[in-house]
């Protein structure tokens, strides 16, 4: 058959399977961690001084996760046939995971809306990752996008989120995420 130039623009934007592989994969090494995380505070329970420090550290990477995908993997996979729909549909559920996280980290452990507010987050935050997986990837994987620049820009801006949390983390676990503890009567960490 010979070439169109339909044809011949897929050929010449398409990449190894292996970089669109790479997305994927990093995306779903990312929902898994996050997964685990609400795992483990299901665990120890949210209320519990460890559940607490959990959570904090759970809010910090579902943000560095949002930011990863809001500012490389949405913006690309929006380009993509049929994907722009399916992104804007991502970027409304971020909004709502987003104010959930807000209002995380202002509230005090011991405020009766916490357990709650959390247990709803992990939910949204479960569905958007199903979604993702089963529904985005799958529209994605036949389209030819620029996929080994979107790997590499991914791998930078991980690595530089990565940073920014763990120097959160030194600062102390306020800049984390929700407050510790909220009573005046016992000292915080």
């Amino acid at each position: 058959m010979p070439p169109t130039a339909t044809s011949s623009r897929v050929a010449s934007t398409a990449v190894p399977e292996t970089a669109r592989d790479q997305v994927f994969d990093l995306l779903r090494s990312e929902h898994r961690h996050i997964r685990q995380a609400f795992r483990d505070v299901d665990r120890f329970g949210s209320s519990s001084l460890q559940g607490v420090e959990l959570v904090a550290r759970t809010c910090a990477a579902l943000e560095a996760h949002i930011r990863l995908e809001e500012e490389l993997f949405y913006p690309v996979a929006r380009t993509g046939w049929r994907a722009s729909a399916l992104v804007d549909a991502a970027e409304v559920r971020y909004r709502g995971i987003k104010q959930l996280l807000t209002e995380l980290k202002r509230m005090p452990a011991d405020d009766a809306r916490f357990n709650a507010s959390f247990s709803v987050l992990a939910g949204y935050m479960r569905l958007q990752m199903r979604e993702e997986e089963n529904v985005l990837f799958k529209v994605l994987i036949h389209t030819p996008l620029h996929w080994q620049a979107l790997f590499d820009a991914m791998r930078r801006r991980q690595a530089e989120l990565v940073d920014e949390y763990c120097l959160a983390l030194r600062r102390g676990k306020r800049a984390l995420g929700p407050q510790l503890i909220s009573s005046p009567s016992r000292s915080t960490p």
